[in-house]
């Protein structure tokens, strides 16, 4: 899924000619960013969703811990410790966003420029990440049209948990189901 998000924006220069051109340039950077993303999202599902018990949760860290480790750079070499803490970094932050847009009820007559607190720490950490997609304050044409092309990735990044919760749910049909006792 974060690689086909990855593909998707990356390929769609049109709509969001600077953004792409940032995580093409930082390929391994943004694609470390959908994962967290991603990782964040299928593990709001499970525990704000489907609610499983703590103990899962402790499994699924172990889980979690044993998979970082796999993960290789595009050179083959194991992830520094550099990239883990900016992935758990940026995955707890997605998390924390997604929980509280979760439990958040909108006004639904108020006009969020955010859209949501998902969607603005996804911009935030890509624009720290890549400080060519910040506004400049010295061209307000060149300003004025990120600020567009923001809030169109900033939508994208909303639909992110959405469209997987959906996923989850109508397609899979993922449901947690304790084991019973034998």
């Amino acid at each position: 899924n974060a690689s086909g998000r990855f593909e998707e924006i990356s390929n769609n220069s049109d709509t969001h000619p600077r953004f792409s051109k940032c995580i093409v340039e930082n390929e391994f950077m943004a694609r470390l960013q959908f994962m967290a993303l991603y990782t964040a999202s299928y593990w709001a599902y499970v525990i704000l969703v489907l609610g499983v018990p703590i103990k899962v949760v402790e499994q699924m860290q172990i889980g979690l811990g044993d998979v970082l480790k796999t993960l290789v750079t595009p050179n083959g070499e194991p992830y520094s410790k550099e990239f883990l803490d900016l992935f758990q970094a940026s995955f707890s932050r997605y998390y924390v966003a997604i929980q509280s847009d979760f439990r958040a009820e909108p006004d639904p007559r108020a006009y969020n420029p955010t859209v949501n607190e998902l969607a603005e720490s996804a911009v935030t950490m890509f624009s720290q990440l890549f400080p060519q997609w910040n506004k400049t304050g010295t061209d307000e044409v060149a300003d004025a049209e990120l600020f567009v092309e923001q809030m169109s990735v900033r939508h994208l990044m909303a639909d992110v948990p959405v469209d997987l919760f959906r996923s989850l749910k109508e397609v899979l049909r993922l449901e947690f189901e304790t084991a019973s006792p034998r």
